[in-house]
């Protein structure tokens, strides 16, 4: 039963594949972006609101430090994740001072999550990974589950095809309420699903120029994990 409550939660989550073939100006310079918000996630769905109150939909706060081009963030928006999307999804990050500059962040994918369904119990220590999820879930003390979600995806300014900077996000939560993996697997199961405040940090290096080149949708992952040497 708990398996199938597993596989039943999770699996449209871990059919999110996002490709973008539209190419942008790549920033600058590195840099790291820490935002916060609340989210809500179900069986088929991962929904955004912002703070303070975590009602405003599709929006998030920043917290610090910020660093490189995303210093002087403000906030921003963020797309909802629903059925089996296969649209582009944009983050979209607003730099102040000075007028202001969108830095988008288009989701190519997912990263696998770190556990194992037989790490899906209320042990200490357990790392559940669903079948077919994303999501990592780690029983951290007898009533507190950190949960985690990677993303891989581009960031750029503007809209010109000139390219792009590779980079990752890490979604983190602390739920404390039901607190145990079970509890938050039969819950997401439900209708409502279950909604948590998260921090994100998203994190942008600088490729190579040649990059621009040999990163097309085929090799995105390959160009972000292992850069390829110039020939």
């Amino acid at each position: 039963m708990k398996s199938r409550i597993s596989k039943t939660c999770f699996m449209a989550l871990g059919a999110f594949l996002f490709v973008n073939s539209a190419f942008g100006t790549p920033l600058t310079s590195a840099g790291q972006a820490n935002i916060a918000g609340t989210v809500n996630v179900t069986s088929t769905s991962i929904s955004f609101f912002g703070p303070p109150t975590g009602t405003t939909p599709n929006t998030f706060g920043v917290n610090q430090p910020d660093t490189g081009p995303f210093v002087g963030l403000t906030g921003g928006t963020i797309n909802n994740l629903i059925g089996n999307v296969s649209s582009l999804v944009d983050f979209v990050i607003f730099n102040v001072p000075g007028p202001p500059t969108p830095i988008h962040f288009d989701l190519t994918s997912f990263v696998a999550g770190i556990g194992t369904p037989a790490g899906c119990v209320n042990t200490v220590g357990s790392v559940c990974t669903p079948p077919g999820s994303p999501f990592t879930l780690i029983q951290r003390a007898a009533s507190q589950v950190e949960i985690d979600l990677s993303v891989v995806g581009n960031f750029y300014t503007g809209t010109s095809a000139t390219g792009f900077s590779p980079g990752t996000g890490l979604f983190t939560t602390q739920n404390l309420v039901p607190g145990t993996i079970t509890g938050i697997l039969n819950q997401v199961a439900t209708p409502q699903g279950i909604t948590n405040s998260y921090s994100a940090t998203f994190s942008a290096p600088i490729p190579e120029p040649a990059t621009f080149v040999i990163l097309g949708s085929g090799l995105m992952l390959l160009g972000f994990v292992r850069r390829k040497a110039r020939s």
